[in-house]
């Protein structure tokens, strides 16, 4: 059977099509073979949406337009689903006809169960008084009074002493790691909001969104206060966990305490070790750009120039994402 590519019209980078009343714009980024297995399968290549026209196979179990983690296509009497997948977005049974946008306000979008935050860098910026906390341990310890804290991010204190002083013992690491604790608790005068947090934050349902951080709690509740933020119900921190971030442990135990499966929830951070614990955790994972680079971050679902860029609204059942108008 020969396969023949049907093209969509959209912005560039997107292809954008109509599903029931819903406008759906998938990124072009993940190209794939065309299989000729039927049901069909078809995968975003460049800005046509390839696939096979004629095949003769409904997809079981389709989904109606806008339930669940797909929606329904359907020309002439036959359906197919749109799921999404680690790859990118999968056209399965891809027999639709492509169509103009729909009303403004009717996007398709996976309803999330919840948000897993990060903190620092992601909802605050606290660098300034923790770099000053470091280099003045730098110092006290001979490593010289200028402390470059960047290629640490995220790591817990005991890990980065452990680093830097590998002939400490146990004991010796834990007891440089508490003054450092100590310090960082007292000092948080110049931990602001990151812009759009705040809006982000008071617009969420309580019970639908916490923090898993690096930091232990005490820390993270003086930075949430200091700069203005609410402290939620769950904050996952280094007191409570064995495994810290690339280790999913944090995310999964976030979701746990949330009660929702993790493969239901979005992991919003702005390291690549956390964005790998978000996305080992099973979640949707959106990297916020803070001090990486976006390709020291490629291995998030998507990336965004902080949250005050990430468009949260709250559903009866949950709350769905976009950037720059693309559901996620």
């Amino acid at each position: 059977m020969r396969q023949r590519p049907m093209r969509c019209a959209g912005p560039d980078g997107v292809v954008e099509f109509t599903v029931s009343h819903y406008v759906f714009r998938v990124p072009l980024r993940h190209p794939y073979a065309v299989s000729r297995q039927a049901p069909a399968r078809a995968k975003i290549t460049g800005h046509s949406i390839t696939g096979h026209r004629d095949a003769a196979h409904p997809v079981r179990g389709a989904l109606p337009a806008g339930k669940g983690r797909g929606a329904g296509l359907r020309r002439g009497g036959r359906y197919g689903i749109v799921t999404p997948s680690r790859r990118g977005m999968v056209l399965v049974g891809c027999i639709f006809q492509p169509g103009k946008p729909a009303a403004k306000g009717r996007r398709m979008a996976v309803v999330h169960a919840a948000i897993l935050f990060d903190l620092d860098g992601t909802l605050v910026d606290s660098y300034g008084d923790a770099e000053d906390c470091w280099n003045e341990w730098a110092e006290s310890v001979g490593l010289g009074d200028t402390f470059d804290l960047a290629p640490f991010y995220g790591q817990k204190r005991a890990d980065i002493i452990r680093t830097l002083l590998p002939h400490l013992t146990q004991r010796e690491i834990d007891d440089h790691a508490e003054r450092v604790r100590q310090a960082e608790r007292v000092r948080v005068d110049r931990v602001v909001a990151l812009p759009g947090a705040a809006e982000v934050l008071a617009g969420l349902p309580p019970e639908r969104w916490g923090i898993v951080t690096s930091n232990d709690t005490e820390v993270a509740q003086a930075r949430l206060r200091s700069a203005g933020l609410p402290v939620p119900d769950v904050i996952v921190s280094a007191d409570n966990v064995v495994h810290p971030k690339p280790h999913p442990e944090g995310f999964l135990l976030g979701a746990e305490k949330l009660g929702f499966d993790p493969a239901s929830a979005v992991g919003i951070d702005d390291s690549p070790i956390g964005v790998t614990a978000a996305k080992d955790a099973g979640m949707t994972v959106v990297a916020v750009r803070f001090r990486h680079d976006v390709s020291e971050l490629r291995n998030a679902h998507v990336v965004a120039d902080g949250v005050k860029s990430i468009e949260f609204r709250t559903q009866p059942d949950g709350i769905t994402l976009a950037i720059d108008g693309v559901a996620l």
